[in-house]
């Protein structure tokens, strides 16, 4: 569901953040084109919107003093927050460091995911999977 909220409602949990830092670069570009950017998820658990995708997007609009924000809202638990901010930057957005993409992919085997799923998701053989 796509709904327009305050910024300011949006918990960014930095733990959720599988990046060490944003790119300032990205941020900057994101900030010239943000209107045209899709809106960032959030999943709302116990009436609390957690950041889960779209870290350099909240910041570029943050960066230029919006106060509102259109954003896609899901309900779920912080754990699946942090499945969705693991899995995020595979295919769009700005692509995750090696370093950063194997922290990703530890994280969803500790949650249990079949490592055939996390190679799929990834791109990789299921062998490299097992390998991290």
């Amino acid at each position: 569901m796509l709904k327009e909220v305050a910024i300011s409602e949006i918990r960014v949990d930095r733990q959720l953040q599988v990046r060490e830092v944003l790119d300032e670069e990205a941020v900057d570009r994101y900030r010239e084109v943000k209107n045209a950017l899709p809106p960032v998820k959030v999943v709302e658990v116990n009436g609390r919107l957690i950041l889960a995708d779209g870290f350099h997007r909240l910041e570029a609009h943050i960066r230029e003093g919006d106060q509102r924000l259109v954003v896609e809202i899901q309900t779920g638990t912080e754990e699946e927050a942090r499945i969705i901010a693991a899995t995020a930057n595979i295919q769009h957005g700005v692509a995750l460091k090696k370093r950063e993409r194997d922290q990703a992919i530890i994280y969803l085997a500790e949650c249990g995911f079949p490592h055939a799923d996390i190679a799929s998701k990834f791109g990789l053989d299921p062998s490299r999977v097992s390998q991290i």
